[in-house]
């Protein structure tokens, strides 16, 4: 039951708030956030994105992001030796992984990305789940056929 005025404790010890004030906001609270909003008032869109800014593009790609991220591990090699099989793509992969200020702007700006490939990893798991689940089900419904089957010749076979 106390649970629910813990949040009145900063108020009181900050401001001398108490509940009985309370439909009215504390006076100092509004100079205190607009103090607040002012000292960590964030910065122009060019300031945190300066290449983004001055006209660099980012590759449209949904998958550039995790490409980019695959790039700075140990795997790059074995990525780069299986895709050297096909130089579109070897070389797809070798623009989309140099690493420039340009592409770690818009590795920030596209890092929503990178759920793609866990959705899709979790999508193959989820459809190989019903795929399993469906042939257990036709294996199941072929080997009641032939109990079924050998019990209607026996009748038959009887009368």
């Amino acid at each position: 039951p106390v649970l629910p005025f813990l949040g009145l404790i900063p108020l009181a010890t900050t401001w001398n708030f108490k509940l009985s004030c309370f439909p009215n906001a504390p006076e100092c609270a509004a100079d205190d956030v607009l103090r607040w909003i002012q000292t960590y008032e964030p910065k122009p869109f060019d300031e945190y994105f300066p290449e983004f800014a001055a006209g660099g593009q980012c590759p449209d790609n949904y998958l550039w992001s995790s490409v980019y991220l695959i790039a700075r591990t140990p795997i790059k090699g074995v990525i780069e030796f299986a895709l050297y099989q096909n130089l579109e793509y070897f070389n797809t992969f070798q623009e989309w992984a140099e690493e420039t200020p340009l592409h770690d702007e818009c590795f920030i700006l596209r890092s929503p990305h990178l759920a793609f490939i866990p959705a899709s990893i979790y999508a193959l798991y989820g459809f190989a789940g019903i795929v399993s689940w469906a042939a257990s089900a036709v294996l199941k419904a072929a080997t009641a056929v032939v109990p079924i089957l050998s019990t209607i010749y026996a009748i038959e076979r009887n009368e």
